[in-house]
């Protein structure tokens, strides 16, 4: 049986995205929830310098 602890995911507010990813080195996002705050999501994660981002909501995100 595999150890609990291989796999060591952390969920956390979503107000600390930035902190979060700035302190782990995260290279890849994912989105999914509601359409009306995709894009905003998708913005943050841009901002930190995400390689790149998985869209799991049925709308377009602009990445700029």
């Amino acid at each position: 049986m595999p150890d609990k602890n291989l796999l060591n995911f952390e969920f956390s507010s979503n107000e600390f995205v930035e902190e979060f990813c700035q302190a782990n080195d995260i290279q890849v996002g994912i989105i999914t929830g509601s359409t009306e705050t995709a894009q905003n999501y998708c913005n943050r994660l841009a901002a930190c310098g995400i390689k790149a981002i998985w869209n799991f909501v049925p709308i377009h995100l602009d990445v700029s």
